[in-house]
């Protein structure tokens, strides 16, 4: 989708500015904003659609999002890999919304549409953390807390899961521990994957790039490693769309490589008030200037609180994440 790259690197820095290790999906996170959006009006829904780089014609957008997800379904189909997506909506049965803003969801998002009253909210929480729970294999769980304000009106939901094996797996007997250079004074020794083929591969004086290739072909791994040891706050601090689709346009078949690849998991929770904020996303979040009058025909709704959780593990058979 067009913008969808700007949007997710835009995330990205905003997201790596902590320390340590980090995971997400910006294709969740911008699907969630996407429905969130069908509702929103005025300066509310211009913010949005800055912000992920949307067009300014909301039907196309959701368009794009219903052919996006209808992709996804394809490559599943077929049946080499694990991969779907889910998305919910569970209004308050005290309050009424606007069939229109509910048939959009429905329409081009496929939302599951589950009443409930947040005066109760354990089991309110109870519910939606076990559709988590069950749209992603068990790896996303307690997402919601019982604590839920009884005021709240809507809660919003997308959910992937993905599970892919590599084309060619990695032998386990060749996996051993080495050293992995966490920074130019800082080494830690790691499970170190190992594999010597023909890859796509392509480099630059600055990176180095490797693809792999999932079972079924549609689709594939990119891997950036920065040439210098204390090289990769340089690539991030000059990371952007233009640059990553200019590395990828580099790939090309190289044999004998030589891949040594870390196996690791990585289990990430983002509260992205803040982060969304500061691209862009302001008067959503605050009442009286949110205008989301598109789901429920008042202007009384703002966002209360916008949560990301991811996990990514990944080892010599290939890929798990949700």
């Amino acid at each position: 989708m067009p913008g969808h790259d700007v949007f997710a690197i835009n995330l990205y820095h905003r997201l790596g500015a902590s320390e340590g290790n980090f995971f997400f999906s910006p294709y969740s996170v911008a699907t969630a904003l996407a429905m969130v959006y069908g509702g929103a009006r005025g300066e509310t829904a211009r913010q949005i659609a800055k912000a992920l780089h949307l067009s300014s014609d909301a039907t196309k957008v959701h368009s794009a999002f219903k052919m996006w997800q209808a992709t996804l379904e394809q490559i599943e189909r077929r049946g080499y890999i694990r991969l779907h997506t889910a998305n919910a909506l569970w209004p308050d049965t005290t309050h009424a919304f606007l069939e229109e803003y509910l048939e959009l969801a429905r329409k081009y998002y496929g939302v599951e549409i589950t009443p409930v009253d947040f005066r109760d909210g354990r089991a309110t929480a109870a519910l939606i953390n076990a559709w988590i729970a069950d749209k992603t294999a068990g790896r996303i769980t307690d997402m919601v807390s019982s604590n839920i304000d009884p005021l709240t009106r809507l809660i919003l939901a997308n959910a992937i899961y993905f599970k892919g094996s590599w084309a060619e797996p990695f032998d386990m007997d060749e996996t051993r521990d080495l050293p992995f250079h966490v920074s130019a004074g800082k080494t830690v020794s790691v499970p170190m994957m190992i594999q010597e083929r023909t890859f796509r591969y392509a480099e630059t004086p600055e990176v180095q790039m490797l693809e792999l290739d999932y079972a079924g072909g549609d689709l594939a791994m990119h891997i950036v490693l920065p040439r210098a040891i204390d090289g990769l706050d340089r690539i991030e601090a000059g990371l952007s769309s233009t640059t990553l689709a200019q590395w990828q346009m580099r790939l090309g078949t190289r044999d004998q490589v030589h891949a040594y690849i870390p196996r690791f998991s990585v289990d990430s929770m983002f509260p992205l008030d803040t982060t969304l904020k500061a691209l862009g996303i302001t008067d959503a979040f605050e009442f009286g200037k949110a205008d989301f009058s598109g789901m429920d025909g008042t202007e009384w709704f703002f966002i209360g609180q916008a949560l990301h959780k991811a996990f990514v593990e990944v080892n010599e058979e290939g890929t798990e994440a949700a």
